[in-house]
């Protein structure tokens, strides 16, 4: 009971502080003579189509748009601008009462703590520019956009080359699928972090329990933009087998190879590897490092000779088992060798290894 009280006190107090907040700002941070603006969040519905083209206060006539910020609509000019004269009629400044971003929070204020308090912030609402995105008297779009939301961040991302790429123009609702427009917790402007983020659409790619294998960059749900361009889609940072060979050239010996696997050397990963692997996939057994098919398969798809030669009356040993079970790599590595044809060590070394009685 003695709990339930205190917990109650702490909420009365908290109403109590914030209630008070509102009523300093309103009463000592803008002159006595301007209307009180409500701190709660605005939302602009659109004019009937017959006001449109007939709406205008003064010389400040407004036609053919839709949206009105509402001070503006009211005639209250004196919620933003500083007054002159407190005559009838009001003589205003074209000066704001205050620096841009202390006026928009005059009402705005409540509707903007949580993108004050996130760390990563959009740089104009950083810097309390606000009508760069917004004007701050009437538009023809939702939250008083100035233009268009794909032309309004082309004005400064131009030069990043994102607007045309096919991820930002195929997005209905383009940069604000993926970006929030104030602030966010996350890097870049995202919802959230951006392997969790990239999985809300894409969840296909990783969510199956029955995968055997998973792309090391996938399971860890380390950064998708690691491997991808966020704005060209499916289009990696770089070229195919470079971007692989930037994490796993190590791993196969490029740096002491004498030959090279024809999909190796020309970037042609994806010919035997999935990148992420799929459900489909999933039920094919013996199947490590993401290949497409289990081996000798993955082999035998681009060498259809050996699988002939398999069919021949004298067959190489490794080869001699059932076709679904020869191991080419006995003989062969498969990415990179340090002697000629892939061989794993050179010749007549390699033979010996198994045949060191013919000598």
């Amino acid at each position: 009971m003695t709990q339930r009280i205190r917990w109650i006190g702490i909420i009365v107090f908290l109403v109590v502080l914030v209630g008070c907040s509102l009523y300093i700002s309103a009463r000592f941070l803008r002159p006595s003579v301007q209307a009180t603006p409500t701190p709660t969040p605005i939302v602009l519905e659109p004019r009937p189509e017959e006001e449109v083209a007939t709406s205008g206060l003064g010389s400040a006539t407004v036609s053919g748009v839709h949206f009105i910020h509402p001070p503006f609509g009211e005639g209250d000019c004196g919620a933003c601008h500083a007054v002159i004269s407190s005559g009838d009629p009001l003589r205003l400044s074209e000066d704001l009462w205050g620096d841009e971003l202390e006026v928009c929070l005059s009402c705005h204020g409540l509707e903007m703590a949580g993108d004050q308090m996130r760390p990563v912030q959009h740089k104009p609402f950083e810097e309390g520019k606000c009508v760069d995105c917004h004007d701050p008297h009437a538009a023809d779009l939702p939250t008083l956009l100035r233009q268009d939301q794909p032309t309004l961040c082309a004005d400064c991302h131009e030069e990043d080359g994102v607007t045309q790429a096919p991820h930002v123009r195929d997005n209905p609702d383009n940069c604000l699928t993926c970006h929030l427009p104030h602030s966010s917790f996350a890097e870049r402007l995202l919802p959230k972090k951006t392997a969790r983020f990239c999985l809300d659409c894409h969840s296909a790619l990783v969510n199956n329990p029955d995968q055997p294998e998973r792309h090391e960059k996938v399971a860890m749900e380390k950064d998708c933009l690691a491997c991808h361009n966020p704005h060209e889609g499916t289009v990696l940072t770089v070229a195919r087998g470079q971007q692989c060979r930037d994490c796993h050239s190590d791993d196969i010996g490029l740096a002491t190879a004498v030959s090279l696997h024809d999909g190796v050397q020309e970037g042609r990963c994806s010919n035997c590897h999935q990148f992420h692997d799929r459900p489909e996939l999933a039920a094919i057994p013996q199947r490590d490092f993401l290949l497409r098919q289990k081996p000798p398969d993955a082999c035998l798809t681009c060498h259809p000779d050996v699988r002939a030669a398999m069919r021949g009356p004298v067959v190489h040993q490794p080869l001699a088992e059932p076709e679904t079970e020869a191991v080419c790599d006995t003989c062969h590595a498969t990415h990179a060798a340090p002697a000629d044809n892939l061989l794993i060590t050179g010749l007549p070394t390699l033979c010996l290894e198994c045949h060191e009685n013919v000598i």
